[in-house]
């Protein structure tokens, strides 16, 4: 009887495991499949991380928009953001509106942002905050493609959003055609 009970309790708790993977794993698809998408200017930094492969950190230009600048410096570390985007003439994103409390109703691209201090002592120092996007900073790429793709002068993200959630489809050159990073292997 006792066996059994080992038994039964590894099963439990192996079966929450297993269900919590895949309940992040469906959410991250639901908004890959099911989100509207929009398209992000970029900048790739960093692309190595010796524990967790082969990625690019993006940084976005509209962390620099006024917007977000003036609302970065009366907001504190770590609270939301919810900034309305909507696409300029080629596609690509631009903030229109940002306020700490989230919308009424869902705007149609919405991202939800957090703020951050500037990064160094210094900027700290000065009240220098800024809104970054956690959800969409990472892209993996295969290794050996992130030093070549780090170098592109000109890069956006399509990215799928669906309410609150966000997720990296793909990146795109400077005419927003799709990037392949095994083009980008270094030799």
């Amino acid at each position: 009887m006792h066996i059994l009970r080992k038994h039964v309790a590894f099963i439990a708790a192996l079966t929450f495991v297993v269900g919590a993977f895949v309940f992040m794993i469906v959410g991250a698809e639901r908004t890959l499949q099911g989100g509207d998408t929009i398209i992000l200017a970029t900048r790739p930094v960093d692309p190595r991380d010796l524990f967790r492969g082969e990625y690019v950190i993006l940084r976005y230009e509209i962390e620099t928009d006024t917007q977000l600048a003036m609302i970065a410096q009366a907001g504190a570390t770590g609270e939301k953001v919810y900034v309305e985007l909507v696409p300029d003439e080629r596609g690509v994103a631009r903030v229109v509106s940002a306020t700490f409390t989230p919308p009424s109703v869902p705007y149609r691209y919405m991202l939800v942002g957090e703020i951050e201090n500037g990064g160094n002592a210094a900027e700290l120092f000065l009240g220098n905050y800024i809104v970054r996007f956690p959800q969409i900073e990472q892209y993996y790429v295969p290794e050996g493609a992130g030093k070549p793709i780090e170098r592109m002068t000109e890069l956006h993200v399509e990215v799928a959003l669906r309410g609150e959630d966000a997720q990296v489809v793909r990146l795109l050159d400077s005419e927003l055609v799709p990037v392949t990073p095994t083009d980008y292997l270094a030799e």
